[in-house]
């Protein structure tokens, strides 16, 4: 649990300091990776992603879009190959929309696709679920996510 506090902790901090750059297409950006897109709501959402990476079994990324400050962060513990992960594991995300922040109630991640970039590990496939708000409540669906 200690590791996914930390991990999570500096993919916030990296999307926080990272701009946005045009890009409606998910193939590498200036920093080597591509656009994290959702729906939610019915409203779509698109981003460069900030920060990608795979160390041992954590898979991280990051997304923030500046124009209105709202970003993404997902983290799974204990990625061992491209698959579905759920919740229970250890697949875990937030976001931060018109300064409502969401954590993840129920969900899934898939990984259809891992490689290396310039020396990075980038990560490509679908994600969705159900976000809530556990401070103030409401809630918020997010469908057709990839990365």
């Amino acid at each position: 649990m200690k590791k996914i506090i930390i991990l999570f902790s500096s993919l916030i901090l990296l999307s926080v300091i990272s701009c946005d750059k045009s890009s409606s297409d998910n193939t590498p950006n200036e920093s080597g990776f591509g656009t994290i897109t959702f729906k939610y709501n019915g409203q779509t959402w698109s981003s460069p992603t900030n920060q990608s990476f795979i160390q041992e079994d954590l898979l991280g990324l990051s997304a923030t879009r500046s124009s209105d400050n709202s970003s993404i962060n997902i983290v799974v513990d204990g990625f061992t190959s491209n698959k579905t992960y759920k919740l229970a594991d250890g697949f875990f995300a937030s976001c931060s929309i018109a300064t409502k922040k969401f954590v993840i109630e129920d969900g899934e991640i898939t990984i259809s696709n891992t490689s290396t970039v310039g020396g990075k590990a980038i990560a490509h496939g679908s994600f969705k679920g159900k976000f809530i708000d556990p401070i103030v409540g409401g809630e918020m669906q997010i469908t057709e996510g990839t990365f």
